[in-house]
């Protein structure tokens, strides 16, 4: 195919190994251009590089040139691989797994600092932060975990003793960062737009 000058433009983005297998020829891409504000645009993915420079691969998303886009600029693009409309949510650390299957608590003793109402639940799709829960919740239903800490301080939906809790309901699955090599069904790519096209 070939593009006209000051028709179409094209970002190249990378691509983390583990996510390269997911991405088709003319998926959708949703791109956004920083320096033009938060209009969603619309490209297709027209080319995919499966050789690999340190674990990172490209691709090459298409889409119409509209006023102000310039070569150079940064863009950011989201690609839906696989999603779920209306997904049950909770955060990845109050999902707990055995062998023979993955659980949560619905309970929370202050007293003694444990957890209880153990129940077993089935997940769905998942990113670094949340994951789909199939069946064994109900929306609104209160989740309790232990949340996660880091460097720079306390991560999670407010406290409750040692533990966290959350009532958590309804909602898109977020996105996910490919990059990071997620196993989410929608990424956020970054890129730049060269020059040419």
């Amino acid at each position: 195919m070939t593009l006209a000058p000051d028709v179409s433009v094209s970002v190249t983005i990378s691509v983390d190994e583990d996510d390269i297998l997911s991405l088709a020829l003319d998926q959708t891409a949703e791109v956004t251009v920083s320096s033009l504000g938060e209009e969603v645009l619309s490209g297709t993915v027209t080319e995919i590089d499966k050789t690999a420079s340190d674990g990172s691969y490209t691709a090459v998303i298409t889409l119409d040139k509209v006023e102000g886009m310039l070569p150079g600029m940064t863009a950011g693009v989201d690609i839906r691989i696989e999603g779920v409309d209306d997904a049950l949510l909770i955060p990845v650390e109050a999902l707990h797994q055995t062998s023979s299957g993955y659980y949560v608590y619905t309970g929370y003793d202050e007293d003694s600092g444990e957890y209880g109402g153990r129940v077993d639940v089935v997940p769905g799709l998942s990113n670094s932060s949340y994951v789909e829960i199939k069946s064994g919740l109900a929306e609104g239903d209160t989740v309790y975990y232990t949340e996660s800490r880091n460097a720079f301080g306390t991560m999670g939906f407010g406290g409750m003793g040692g533990g966290q809790r959350g009532d958590f309901g309804g909602g898109e699955m977020p996105s996910g960062d490919f990059g990071g090599g997620s196993s989410m069904p929608s990424g956020d790519f970054g890129g730049g737009m060269p020059g040419g096209n």
